[in-house]
């Protein structure tokens, strides 16, 4: 979950044997350089008080920010992630020493993690309701958040054994609350009288309540009838299907009756409807005004976010002639699957859009070639990020997401070889460069020079005396003409290929025309720099046939 920027949820005072301490939960911001907007990164929450020593308010800060963070997380439908102490010091003012600890947690780096946005204001009025409950009240509904709350952190696919066992022990600890209730709703005396009222008066047979009263002596336990039928009726609103399946996974789990895997399908078909109707209970038992409590049950908090993240997944095949496919060291063919992200900004409706481009690595044998078949990169979250896939034939203007992708699509690997040559043929003719020098003066060009210095001491050697005037334009003409080609390779070296042809990466066209449009002329750009550097090579020869030259180099 997320607290949206410049707001915070503020909780003060909160009391203790030591004073009154003040928390606060907000988002850490991370401003990157090339970014406007800053990028939302983890929970932070801040926790301030009096304590005797810096062990006391460690203990009181943390169990604080987990009692709070778990009922903001129930309220926003989203796990609350692990907390862990992350700073402590002394702020006593005037203090000259100050004890001080810090532990080593890795701040948040890299995309912005999938996270509900919530709003603080509707969050506070919740925090501001519970504390409203009463004593019995209170402790049933904040161990049922808490098992809801460790229910949202398995809340992915394959763990959903794992979060009905913590749901129905939620529905476990709610149920005396919702005995409670119905009894005052239908204004009972107690829970006796409910029992009576649903099922009927006990039977009245002297020889079992003789047997009854001396088996609870003996220390035996004879449930509740009320009990289940309270979770059934009233936490599952009447959905015996839904119960009975619950019930049944959770008791077989607990107490290791059937395999896992068949309890997992179990789960599988019973775990939304559980977290509904448990979530759903307990908002009904927290004195909210009806608006906030149709508003938590309500998008976009109606549903819990899930726990993966973002999912990434790809499809490819591997043509190898030979049986092994793996880079030589390593085990597996692999790939590395790199992200930079260009642009992050937040929607006027609240939406988050990111862009984003990839690198596909593939680590495979020598003799292997790698084709991309589809790419799958999708976060969970209906307000935060749609789902991206991108099959080979689907066009850029097909994504619909706020999130690109830069990848060899059918329509755009027509690019990859002609601007390839062109940039190869390119430097070839910057190697020529240094070659003139070495051939023309016995001495290798500076390092440290560009190509356009290196140009301008060709033109300087060649001026001089002992080189006709006609030879002289020649070369400086190609020359002129090389550092032409280069400032063009320059520009298309910092390109990507769409289907309406090549675009700048670090100034995009928005709406201008591609770099390149046309692959003939691309084409007939590199025959050009194929003929330039023939040229350059018959100009070198008949330059190193001069006497100025060929007394200076005896080099071929």
């Amino acid at each position: 979950m997320r607290v949206p920027a410049r707001r915070r949820i503020r909780i003060a005072p909160m009391t203790t044997q030591y004073g009154d301490y003040e928390l606060k939960i907000l988002t850490r911001t991370d401003q990157i350089k090339e970014i406007k907007t800053p990028l939302p990164r983890e929970l932070w929450i801040e926790v301030t008080g009096p304590a005797p020593s810096i062990e006391v308010a460690l203990g009181i800060a943390a169990s604080s920010a987990d009692h709070y963070a778990r009922q903001v997380a129930f309220g926003a439908n989203a796990w609350q992630g692990l907390l862990s102490v992350h700073l402590a010091y002394e702020s006593t003012p005037g203090h000259r020493q100050r004890m001080f600890f810090q532990n080593w947690i890795r701040d948040e780096i890299g995309l912005p993690r999938v996270a509900r946005d919530i709003d603080p204001d509707l969050m506070f009025r919740l925090l501001a309701a519970i504390t409203q409950l009463t004593e019995k009240d209170i402790a049933r509904v904040l161990r049922a958040i808490m098992q809801y709350t460790d229910a949202l952190q398995h809340w992915k696919i394959g763990n959903e054994l794992y979060a009905l066992a913590h749901l129905y022990m939620g529905v476990e600890a709610i149920t005396p609350t919702a005995i409670r209730w119905e009894v005052n709703r239908r204004g009972l005396k107690d829970p006796k009288e409910l029992e009576t009222a649903v099922h009927g008066p006990p039977a009245d047979s002297l020889k079992l309540r003789i047997a009854s009263y001396l088996y609870r002596r003996a220390g035996g336990y004879i449930p509740s009838r009320l009990d289940p039928w309270a979770r059934r009726e009233i936490i599952f609103c009447g959905d015996k299907k839904t119960y009975y399946t619950a019930k049944n996974a959770s008791d077989q789990f607990e107490h290791g009756l059937s395999h896992h895997q068949e309890l997992q399908q179990l789960a599988a078909k019973c775990v939304e409807r559980t977290a509904a109707y448990l979530r759903s209970a307990i908002l009904n038992y927290i004195p909210l005004t009806d608006d906030d409590r149709t508003s938590l049950k309500e998008k976009p908090y109606a549903k819990p976010l899930s726990a993966s993240g973002f999912e990434r997944q790809l499809l490819a095949t591997i043509a190898c002639g030979e049986d092994e496919i793996a880079a030589p060291d390593q085990a597996y063919p692999i790939v590395r699957w790199a992200f930079n992200l260009k642009d992050f900004r937040l929607a006027d409706d609240g939406g988050q859009h990111m862009r984003v481009t990839q690198t596909v690595t593939p680590r495979i044998g020598k003799n292997a070639k790698f084709k991309l078949s589809k790419i799958h990169f999708a976060g969970p979250g209906e307000t935060t990020h749609a789902e991206v896939e991108i099959e080979t034939d689907q066009k850029e203007s097909d994504v619909k997401a706020g999130v690109g992708f830069l990848v060899d699509e059918p329509t755009t690997t027509k690019w990859i070889q002609p601007l390839g040559r062109f940039i190869l043929n390119c430097n070839t003719v910057r190697y020529l460069s240094l070659a003139w020098i070495k051939q023309l003066t016995g001495e290798a060009a500076s390092s440290s020079d560009s190509f356009a210095q290196v140009v301008e001491r060709i033109s300087e050697i060649v001026s001089q005396d002992g080189v006709r005037d006609e030879l002289q334009e020649q070369c400086q003409s190609a020359w002129r003409e090389a550092i032409q080609f280069d400032e063009v390779r320059t520009l298309l070296s910092g390109s990507a290929a769409i289907p309406d042809g090549l675009v700048s990466i670090d100034k995009r066209c928005d709406g201008k025309a591609p770099l390149a449009a046309d692959i003939s002329k691309l084409t007939e750009l590199n025959d050009k720099t194929v003929q330039l550097a023939q040229k350059l090579r018959d100009l070198l020869d008949e330059l190193l046939g001069l006497e100025v030259f060929s007394r200076r180099t005896g080099n071929e």
